[in-house]
C-alpha cells in the first residue's frame, strides 16, 4: 500500500510539473492573451496530529488559519499558487466550554408542521397571486452549431 501510494504522489507532482511545462512553452503563446490567469489553490487534509506536524514541518513558513472545524497552514508559493495543509480540530483539540451565546437553533421535525402552517399563513398576509407574461426569446442564427437558439 505505501508503493501504492508513494507513486500516486509522484505522479501527482509529474502533474503539476507538466503543467507548468505546458504554461512556460513558447508555443502556446495563446495563454498570454486570456483574460485573467486564474490561482491555484491546494488544499491536503491530513487525519491526525502527528501527519499535520509532520506536514507543517515541511511546509516550513506559512500563514496559521482556523475556522468552524480546521487548523491549517497555507504556504504561498507565488502570488497566484498557494497550498495548504488542514487537520481537523477534533483531532488535535480539545474543546473546553467558556460561556453561553445565543443561537437560532433547528426546529425538531415534530414541530416542523406547526412552523410551516405559521410561516404559509404570514407569506399569506404579504402575498398576492398575480399573472404576469410569459417571455421567449427568438434569437438569428447562432454560431453555436448553426442552429437557432431559443431561451
Amino acid at each position: 500500500m505505501e508503493d501504492e501510494r508513494k507513486q500516486q504522489v509522484l505522479n501527482y507532482a509529474s502533474g503539476l510539473r507538466k503543467l507548468a511545462d505546458f504554461l512556460e512553452d513558447p508555443n502556446y503563446e495563446w495563454f498570454v492573451d486570456v483574460a485573467w490567469l486564474p490561482s491555484l489553490s491546494i488544499d491536503y487534509y491530513t487525519y491526525s496530529a502527528d501527519i499535520f506536524s509532520n506536514a507543517c514541518a515541511k511546509f516550513g513558513s506559512g500563514v496559521k488559519g482556523s475556522d468552524y472545524g480546521y487548523l491549517s497552514l497555507t504556504k504561498e508559493f507565488s502570488d497566484t499558487v498557494k497550498a495548504s495543509v488542514n487537520v481537523a480540530k477534533a483531532s488535535t483539540c480539545v474543546k473546553v466550554e467558556t460561556g453561553e451565546v445565543n443561537t437560532v437553533k433547528r426546529i425538531p421535525d415534530n414541530k416542523r408542521d406547526d412552523y410551516d402552517k405559521m410561516v404559509a399563513e404570514l407569506r399569506a398576509s404579504f402575498e398576492e397571486d398575480v399573472e404576469e407574461p410569459v417571455v421567449e426569446w427568438e434569437c438569428p442564427e447562432s454560431f453555436i452549431a448553426g442552429k437557432k437558439v431559443n431561451s
